[in-house]
């Protein structure tokens, strides 16, 4: 088993914030631009974008956190056949 120090540790939550922001601003821009053929591009996205947050929570305010969800909640209404809503629950229980 590999021990890492606390700064590498720290600097890897870090990025997975600037990840996750980067992918969420990717994935608003994908969302405003109205396209149909985005649509699984902007599934990835707004996917990539709560995965990591979700490993950033720590160091994301609850405002950009709640941003992400909102913003992959909206993803998944849009994008997803009515069988597959089950998805955008679970997203909204998360909120």
């Amino acid at each position: 088993m590999y021990l890492v120090s606390s700064v590498t540790r720290r600097e890897a939550v870090n990025s997975a914030k600037e990840l996750s922001l980067v992918y969420h601003r990717l994935h608003q821009l994908n969302l405003v631009s109205g396209s149909t053929e985005g649509r699984f591009t902007g599934l990835m996205l707004a996917f990539s974008a709560v995965n990591m947050a979700e490993a950033s929570s720590d160091v994301l305010s609850a405002e950009q956190l709640a941003d992400i969800y909102v913003a992959a909640a909206m993803r998944i209404k849009a994008s997803c056949p009515s069988f597959l809503q089950f998805c955008n629950r679970y997203v909204k229980s998360k909120m």
